[in-house]
């Protein structure tokens, strides 16, 4: 009898441990890590990110993982047109971002890893809700898409950015509009 609790005991240890690291290994992740929050609204994300920009990605460079930091791909990309809706967030005004001025995107994970989250491609118009990155050794011209995913919307190929829609890229778990257009952010 002590011999049978004890074997009962012990898969109900071995099948805890595995509930308990399957639960931990079960949140939402994406291009910016684990995620803590999802959105439910455009309005949401913007109150969550310092900037709204439309830009063209006109390079990247992967950067392999280190000791002291994962592995990501920094886009470099032209912003096209900055926006100030009304709902964007407390830190706004903080960054400065004018038509011309060039800003790095930074999305962890690797070009070529197919499970990973969708990284800019060159030569795409997207828009991005973003915030600084504030990573050590950062420049400030720096920055992550909010959420991951949830802030990255991407023109169709041969549409014009005045006239198309942008299409949300990623699936996370947000609730956010499939597309929008750049009279979704004037104020």
């Amino acid at each position: 009898m002590k011999k049978n609790m004890q074997s009962t005991f012990a898969l109900c240890v071995v099948a805890l441990s595995i509930s308990l690291g399957t639960t931990a290994c079960a949140g939402t992740s994406g291009g910016s890590g684990s995620r803590a929050v999802l959105y439910d609204s455009l309005e949401s994300l913007q109150k969550d990110s310092e900037a709204a920009v439309l830009v063209t990605v006109t390079g990247q460079k992967e950067f392999a993982k280190t000791d002291s930091a994962s592995a990501y791909v920094a886009s470099t990309a032209t912003v096209e047109e900055p926006f100030s809706p009304a709902s964007l967030g407390e830190k706004q005004g903080t960054t400065a971002l004018a038509a011309g001025a060039t800003i790095r995107i930074r999305q962890l994970g690797a070009l070529n890893d197919s499970e990973g989250a969708p990284m800019l491609q060159p030569g795409g118009q997207y828009v991005l809700f973003i915030v600084p990155t504030e990573a050590p050794g950062a420049m400030s011209d720096e920055f992550y898409i909010t959420g991951g995913t949830a802030g990255m919307y991407r023109l169709d190929e041969g549409a014009r950015a005045e006239s198309g829609a942008f299409e949300k890229i990623g699936n996370e778990g947000d609730t956010l509009p499939a597309t929008i257009t750049l009279k979704d952010l004037q104020n």
